[in-house]
């Protein structure tokens, strides 16, 4: 493939995806416990697609969806359950969980998967830039990379907060296309999601999927690795 943006997704490709849900719904049910019952906050969980056990589906809405939709669920959660008018409910939902993203200790939440942080050093060695493509926000976006040394090699953070729609829509890579100046042909998009190679796919780019082994047939006919390591980058 001829690649001169590796674009790469963040949470489940990175960074072990259980471990990461796992913390955050913790931080998510200590910002709202004041405000929701246990029974409403199991019934959140549901919607949101975490097991009792939280263990979140991996193409479900707590994985995929971006904040400002995370926001609009729990709005409606609070409106019907503490009465408060939809303005103030949508109000109060955005900042409980900007509380929870702040209570989030990111060092206990952040475990590497094989070949990373190496990768982007890699990329970086190729001459390539690098892009991460992500649906979390972007200042924990930045804030992960850096308690790992590699935030100043990323050339940009792509979060739906810079889109119309988020993955599976080519959108995101549009933006990339734009900010970094280089047409889609020539961007590799890495991730672990099903979502991931799709909008490659979407966009005119190229995909490699990295996925769980309970996913890995999702991806059909799509081209899979085991890990980040099994990537070879060459200057061309």
């Amino acid at each position: 493939m001829q690649c001169e943006v590796l674009c790469l997704d963040k949470d489940g490709l990175m960074f072990e995806r259980g471990v990461f849900w796992r913390t955050l719904w913790r931080a998510r049910e200590r910002a709202l416990s004041d405000m929701a019952s246990e029974v409403a906050l199991q019934e959140l969980r549901s919607l949101l697609g975490v097991s009792s056990e939280i263990e979140a589906d991996a193409n479900g809405p707590f994985a995929l969806m971006s904040p400002g939709e995370e926001a609009v669920v729990v709005a409606a959660l609070l409106y019907r359950d503490s009465g408060l008018p939809w303005d103030t409910a949508l109000e109060t939902a955005k900042q409980r969980l900007k509380q929870s993203d702040d209570d989030l200790d990111l060092r206990q939440a952040l475990v590497p998967r094989p070949g990373f942080p190496d990768i982007l050093h890699r990329a970086k060695a190729a001459g390539m830039k690098v892009a991460v493509v992500t649906a979390d926000d972007e200042s924990r976006a930045r804030e992960s990379l850096a308690l790992f040394g590699v935030r100043d090699l990323v050339d940009l953070v792509c979060t739906p907060a810079q889109v119309k729609n988020s993955k599976p829509y080519p959108d995101m890579l549009r933006y990339v296309e734009r900010e970094l100046g280089v047409h889609a042909a020539k961007l590799v998009m890495v991730g672990d999601s099903l979502v991931d190679v799709q909008m490659a796919a979407a966009a005119g780019a190229s995909g490699i999927g990295v996925p769980y082994p309970e996913n890995l047939s999702r991806f059909d006919s799509h081209l899979t690795v085991d890990t980040l390591d099994d990537i070879e980058l060459v200057r061309g």
